[in-house]
């Protein structure tokens, strides 16, 4: 009987033999996005409050980096970190950051 691998193992393995058979090296900017004084926004307020705030907040700031042709890498807590210039060079990537 054959063995079947899970498909966690495999997407793994996957992004494995892709660092291996090599790669390019681009320039990309990078941007964190941080909101200012969350603690003290969220503090006093009901749970329902504070989470929609958060929520609203990680919907828009999502959408502003897509739609300026970023990528979302990672979201914790209230930092938002993302990548520009996977398509473009770094001079339009600092571009589409900005803006």
């Amino acid at each position: 009987m054959r063995r079947r691998r899970s498909s966690a193992r495999s997407a793994s393995a996957t992004r494995f033999d892709a660092a291996i058979e090599g790669g390019r090296e681009l320039d990309v900017v990078a941007l964190f996005v941080d909101m200012r004084a969350w603690t003290r926004l969220a503090t006093g307020r009901l749970p329902y409050d504070a989470l929609f705030l958060f929520d609203r907040y990680i919907q828009v700031v999502t959408a502003a980096i897509r739609d300026n042709g970023g990528y979302v890498v990672t979201i914790a807590g209230d930092g938002v970190m993302s990548l520009f210039g996977a398509e473009k060079g770094a001079r339009a990537a600092s571009s589409d950051a900005f803006k």
